[in-house]
């Protein structure tokens, strides 16, 4: 009987980072393949940036993790602009009772996500291969999440008819990047939100 191979540093930080947020502890597994697979496509595809494991859970997965206390009360969530599934596909295989809507525009990244879902059988999930700006209003979406999709003034505006209708949008921003668009957007209408402490990283909900 072969034994049972110890976890890598990266495969044992999911594992680690899974414990510190109530009720995804299960998804350690599959988070793990989920980053293994990213790394294997992305040496081909360029899906991102980050080229090591390490990486991918620092600057990816961690973060992700981190809003799942924020977005776990909404039943159906619409992640705008998710390239390989941050934080969308992430979040939907912490909490597989929670439908999620992935919208990307790149085929590629639309191939990644479709295959991913099937390897760990996401049955939550649906892929949307279009430009968000081409979607009609669906009312089953109670919220909006997005990270890096584009600069926070073209958010506001993309989500403006959602928002309307009463679908908060939640947008992860770097520290640096909205101090650059500070003199761009009015701060009327958004909030920070309290319980996010990832470092130079800040989320805000837009009404």
């Amino acid at each position: 009987m072969s034994e049972m191979r110890a976890p890598s540093d990266w495969e044992q930080e999911i594992l680690d980072i899974v414990k510190t947020v109530a009720g995804v502890d299960e998804a350690g597994a599959s988070l793990q393949h989920y980053v293994d697979r990213l790394h294997a496509w992305n040496q081909v595809h360029n899906l991102t940036g980050l080229a090591h494991h390490e990486q991918m859970v620092a600057q990816l997965l961690r973060p992700s993790i981190a809003l799942a206390p924020v977005l776990k009360k909404y039943k159906t969530v619409l992640d705008l602009g998710t390239g390989a599934g941050i934080p969308g596909l992430v979040l939907a295989i912490c909490h597989p009772w929670q439908s999620w809507i992935l919208v990307e525009r790149s085929q590629k990244k639309g191939r990644f996500l479709q295959q991913i879902i099937t390897d760990l059988g996401c049955h939550n999930v649906t892929v949307r291969i279009t430009d968000f700006t081409q979607m009609a209003y669906d009312k089953q979406i109670e919220a909006i999440v997005t990270r890096g999709s584009a600069k926070l003034k073209q958010q506001i505006a993309m989500t403006a008819a959602w928002r309307q209708q009463g679908v908060p949008l939640f947008s992860v921003q770097t520290k640096k990047s909205l101090l650059e668009q500070a003199h761009s957007v009015s701060q009327a209408d958004m909030q920070t939100v309290d319980g996010f402490d990832e470092p130079g990283l800040i989320l805000l909900q837009v009404r």
